[in-house]
């Protein structure tokens, strides 16, 4: 189960996407953001107060990530909350640090499982390394 949570949380990826394009127009990016079924592999760990947050990547920039993961005591989770955590990659060999805001909080359900999505602006830009590039597409030029 777990090689195909890469590939489930890509597909949820896109049916995200589809929906809010219904709904809204691309609001102007900071940076470039990356997905690919790849990505959607690495693993996030993060602390939000007194709240462990324990997901996938489901996009990244240099100015954020977005994250996706069971839906854990969401009521708890607020905009505007700070957070601190880790991105690491499916060997475990890479790990990127991270803290930042979270400024979006969406739901999305699939196969009668439903998942919390969360809008994370960095504190500051993170550069992304090779390894994440390499295995990423942009989802700025893919899906828009």
């Amino acid at each position: 189960m777990r090689e195909n949570l890469g590939l489930v949380f890509f597909f949820l990826k896109v049916l995200y996407l589809r929906q809010r394009l219904g709904r809204e127009k691309m609001e102007r990016r900071r940076a470039p953001r990356y997905s690919s079924e790849e990505l959607c592999k690495f693993e996030v760990h993060a602390n939000i107060e007194d709240l462990a947050f324990n997901g996938f990547v489901f996009d990244i920039s240099e100015v954020g990530v977005g994250l996706i993961g069971p839906i854990n005591d969401e009521h708890k989770i607020a905009l505007g909350s700070h957070l601190k955590g880790y991105i690491q990659s499916p060997d475990r060999s890479n790990r990127i640090l991270f803290e930042g805001t979270i400024v979006r909080k969406d739901f999305i359900t699939y196969e009668d499982q439903d998942y919390l999505i969360l809008g994370i602006n960095f504190s500051v830009r993170i550069p992304m390394p090779g390894y994440i590039t390499k295995l990423a597409i942009s989802i700025d030029k893919a899906f828009f």
